[in-house]
C-alpha cells in the first residue's frame, strides 16, 4: 500500500467462538453415564452372563446359612453332580418348592445327603436325593442378590428414576450450554463494536466524523513526515519529525 496510510496495519476481523460447556459439568455427566454403564453391566454379567458359563445365579431370601452367607447375597452354583460332593460343601438342592442353599453335613450310603443350615439348630429333616442336587456353591457376594430383587419387584420405578436423573442432568447441560453460547456472543459483539469504534477527533483538520486521520508535513530536509491522530490520542503506529534533519523517531 502506497500513500500516508502505507504504516497503518490491516484489521483483523474478529472471530467468533462459543464456548463449551464448563469442565465440572462434563466430568458430573461423564461420571453418571460411567456408572449406569458399570452397574448395568455387572448385572447383566451377574444375572445373564453367569449361565451361559455354566453358574446359575441365586438370591438368599432368609438367614439359615448366616454368618457365612448372610441374607440377601447372591451365590452362583456350579452344576457339580451330588456323587462328587463332601461334608462341609454348600450345595442348592430343589426343596418344598424351592430352591435351598445349605450346608452338607453327610453323605449316605445310598448317596442321598443330610444338610443343614450354619445358623439352624438341627439339621434338615428330610434327606437330599441326588436328582435334586443342583450343584455346589462357588461363590457368593452379599447384598448383590437384594439389589437384583428389589430391581426386579420394582422395575417401573428404577426406569422412572434413571429416566429423571438422566433428563436432570441432560437439561442442565442444555441450559448451560445456552448460557454460555448467548455470552460467547454478547461478548464477541461487544469486542467488535470496540475495535470498530474511534473517537471523535479535536484540534484544527481533525474534526468531524472521528476517523483516523494523518497530518502529512514536509521538513527541512525534504522528508515526508506523519502524524497519526485518533481523537485527541496519538496512535502508536506513528512518525514524527523532532526537529533534527534525517532523524525520524
Amino acid at each position: 500500500m502506497q500513500g500516508p496510510l502505507a504504516g497503518l496495519p490491516h484489521r483483523k476481523a474478529p472471530v467468533v467462538s462459543f464456548p463449551s460447556s464448563p469442565s465440572w459439568l462434563r466430568t458430573l455427566v461423564s461420571a453418571a453415564l460411567t456408572l449406569q454403564l458399570a452397574v448395568a453391566l455387572a448385572l447383566a454379567a451377574a444375572t445373564t452372563g453367569a449361565p451361559a458359563v455354566g453358574y446359575t445365579p441365586f438370591a438368599i431370601v432368609s438367614g439359615s446359612m448366616e454368618p457365612a452367607i448372610p441374607t440377601g447375597s447372591m451365590v452362583w452354583v456350579d452344576a457339580t453332580p451330588a456323587a462328587q460332593l463332601k461334608p462341609g460343601d454348600v450345595c442348592a438342592f430343589d426343596g418344598a418348592g424351592q430352591v435351598v442353599v445349605h450346608r452338607v453335613a453327610e453323605v449316605g450310603a445310598d448317596g442321598r445327603l443330610r444338610t443343614k443350615g450354619d445358623a439352624n439348630d438341627a439339621a434338615d429333616a428330610a434327606p437330599v436325593s441326588p436328582e435334586c442336587v443342583r450343584g455346589k456353591v462357588a461363590l457368593h457376594l452379599p447384598l448383590l442378590g437384594q439389589a437384583v430383587m428389589w430391581g426386579q419387584e420394582r422395575r417401573g420405578a428404577v426406569a422412572a428414576i434413571l429416566i429423571g436423573i438422566n433428563g436432570a442432568l441432560a437439561a442442565a447441560a442444555a441450559a448451560v450450554a445456552i448460557v454460555q453460547r448467548v455470552k460467547g456472543a454478547h461478548s464477541a459483539k461487544a469486542k467488535a463494536a470496540a475495535s470498530q469504534k474511534v473517537p471523535q477527533g479535536h484540534g484544527k483538520g481533525d474534526r468531524g466524523a472521528g476517523r483516523l486521520r494523518c497530518r502529512v508535513r514536509r521538513g527541512g530536509s525534504g522528508v515526508l513526515h506523519r502524524k497519526w491522530h485518533r481523537g485527541k490520542h496519538v496512535h502508536p503506529l506513528r512518525r514524527r519529525w523532532r526537529g533534527n534533519p534525517g532523524h525520524p523517531s
